[in-house]
């Protein structure tokens, strides 16, 4: 489940923890926030106790960077021209690269592109896929 917060709401660690308390644990959430206020320890460390990953997204002004929190990872795409554009194959490998190292820590890994004003968001999707494929290759199958 993502929650996500507008531009406008600056950090609040108390709502924040009223909040994710009240969540119910037999699901995964996610919190994307855009604020940059947001980026302390204090509130990784306060979703990460709860089990909630912070959602890592590159909206120009408020890009998250990568710092992994919780227990998955959920990152979004909003396009190199906010919302459109292609994403170009180096910077395609350098997140296939990172999310690799993740999912060897075990780490679930989700990815969303919402790069779609121009119809770029599938096409991406499937070339992150396709990078993902060739550095982790799938087991072989086993004979019945």
């Amino acid at each position: 489940m993502l929650y996500q917060l507008p531009l406008r709401w600056g950090v609040d660690l108390k709502r924040l923890e009223t909040f994710v308390r009240s969540l119910p644990r037999r699901r995964r959430h996610v919190i994307e926030v855009r604020h940059p206020s947001w980026y302390t320890d204090e509130v990784f460390e306060l979703l990460a106790g709860h089990y909630i990953a912070r959602c890592i997204h590159d909206m120009e002004g408020s890009a998250t960077g990568r710092r992994a929190v919780g227990p998955f990872v959920y990152a979004r795409f909003h396009g190199p021209a906010r919302y459109s554009g292609r994403y170009d194959d180096r910077t395609l490998d350098d997140w296939a690269a990172w999310f690799v190292d993740l999912l060897r820590e075990g780490r679930p890994v989700f990815a969303y592109f919402n790069n779609d004003a121009g119809g770029q968001a599938p096409h991406d999707a499937l070339r992150l896929r396709q990078r993902l494929q060739a550095l982790v290759p799938a087991p072989p199958a086993t004979a019945r």
